[in-house]
């Protein structure tokens, strides 16, 4: 299954996050904000980016266009997890380069369906 790395600030999602993903037989990298998020990516790229939209400076937002930005690592599929439904948010995200969005809370059968 895929290697994946979830970058959220909230410890009880990062954990219900990480519980679903490996039970669904995947290996997850979880770290705790947007920094800490592009060291992890730079440092080994995972097949998938999970971000957090609202996790500090930088947001999740911020990290995914960097990471789009990137020519080496601008290939990765990212998907932004955001409690935000508004459309003006979600338009911000595919703006950054996302390649897709996931509510919150988190329904577990979605997060599984969209990460394989």
């Amino acid at each position: 299954m895929a290697e994946i790395l979830y970058a959220d600030d909230d410890e009880l999602a990062r954990e219900m996050v990480h519980q679903v993903l490996e039970a669904a037989g995947h290996t997850v990298r979880a770290v705790t904000d947007g920094a800490r998020a592009l060291e992890e990516v730079r440092r080994g790229p995972p097949e998938l980016v999970l971000l957090d939209y609202r996790m500090g400076e930088p947001d999740g937002f911020a990290v995914c266009g960097m990471i789009k930005d990137d020519p080496a690592l601008g290939h990765l599929p990212v998907l932004i997890l955001t409690g935000e439904g508004k459309i003006d948010s979600r338009l911000r995200g595919f703006q950054a380069g996302a390649d897709d969005y996931i509510a919150k809370p988190v329904d577990s059968r979605e997060l599984v369906a969209k990460v394989a």
